[in-house]
């Protein structure tokens, strides 16, 4: 008896059962990540502080790098590929040529490939690259941070009591996106 006791007594002390929902002693209910603003405060009242944050997203994209090496032999013999000379490399994302380099330099389209042909240029299909160029001698897969402007987010703390801790609620857009407790 003493220790289903205590084991009760353990689970109902915590506000937050799970990162995805948090319970407001204000209505005795539980609000939930994609609740929006108003369904938050409206369920947990008021909070006890406010405040607004920028963060910056952190989605990433799939490229993928086409290395061309020109002069493998050199590489062969000293174990270093030398990315400023007689290389070429392209970057695909979603199937089109999204960067162009050719012996360090940045380019908008090239020739380098075939001289007789028309220049590859950034947008262009990944089959027409491959078509110009031939196979890559190196192919590898990154995941690119992509550039956004930071956004805003709402932070509302709430605390239960002065005995349990802060639990922060974050909004983007209007909407519940994290819990912090």
């Amino acid at each position: 008896m003493r220790i289903a006791l205590i084991i009760i007594t353990c689970l109902l002390s915590f506000p937050c059962f799970a990162a995805d929902y948090y319970y407001c002693t204000h209505s005795n209910n539980y609000v939930h990540l994609g609740d929006s603003y108003s369904q938050v405060l409206a369920v947990c009242g008021n909070p006890i502080s406010e405040s607004k944050e920028k963060v910056q997203p952190t989605e990433t994209r799939q490229v993928i790098q086409w290395i061309y090496d020109y002069n493998p032999q050199k590489t062969m013999e000293t174990g270093v590929n030398h990315e400023d000379e007689n290389v070429l490399v392209i970057e695909i994302s979603n199937d089109k040529v999204i960067s162009i380099v050719v012996e360090g330099k940045d380019v908008t389209q090239t020739n380098f490939c075939r001289k007789d042909a028309t220049p590859l240029k950034i947008g262009q299909s990944s089959y027409l690259a491959e078509f110009l160029c031939g196979f890559a001698t190196t192919k590898r897969t990154i995941d690119e941070p992509i550039s956004k402007t930071p956004i805003e987010q709402d932070v509302l703390s709430y605390q239960i009591n002065s005995l349990y801790p802060e639990a922060k609620l974050y909004f983007q857009q209007g909407k519940l996106i994290k819990i912090e407790d």
